[in-house]
């Protein structure tokens, strides 16, 4: 369900698969998976012609991309599903809002450098 909602958001297929193997690799129990599909559900349906993402240095053509970077990102750095969700939460507000693009970067910077701080304190 997850991958499909995040493909109806505009992420590809490929990356849907890469990302379902993250997810296996990782083994996130049933309540994580819950966690993360409550937050792309959240996610904003875009209209078309969606305007390209910037987040940081990563452009994304579609929400649903941007997301799976997210969540591949957080999975990488090992910050659990809840913290995901937070932050794929965040970045649908964002959105949602219709922010600039870089109070787009400095929201989502914050947000991603405190998630990470707090998860691994060694990084300081």
């Amino acid at each position: 369900m997850l991958i499909a909602q995040l493909t109806f958001r505009g992420m590809p297929l490929v990356q849907g698969m890469t990302l379902t193997q993250l997810i296996r690799l990782h083994e996130l129990q049933d309540s994580e998976m819950n966690s993360l599909l409550n937050a792309a559900m959240d996610l904003p349906i875009p209209t078309l012609p969606e305007k390209q993402i910037c987040l940081g240095k990563h452009t994304f053509p579609s929400v649903g991309e941007m997301a799976g970077h997210l969540i591949a990102f957080g999975l990488s750095q090992k910050l659990g599903a809840e913290k995901i969700g937070i932050l794929t939460c965040i970045a649908g507000w964002i959105l949602s809002a219709e922010l600039e693009p870089q109070q787009t970067v400095c929201i989502m910077g914050d947000a991603i450098q405190s998630a990470v701080l707090k998860a691994n304190p060694t990084h300081r």
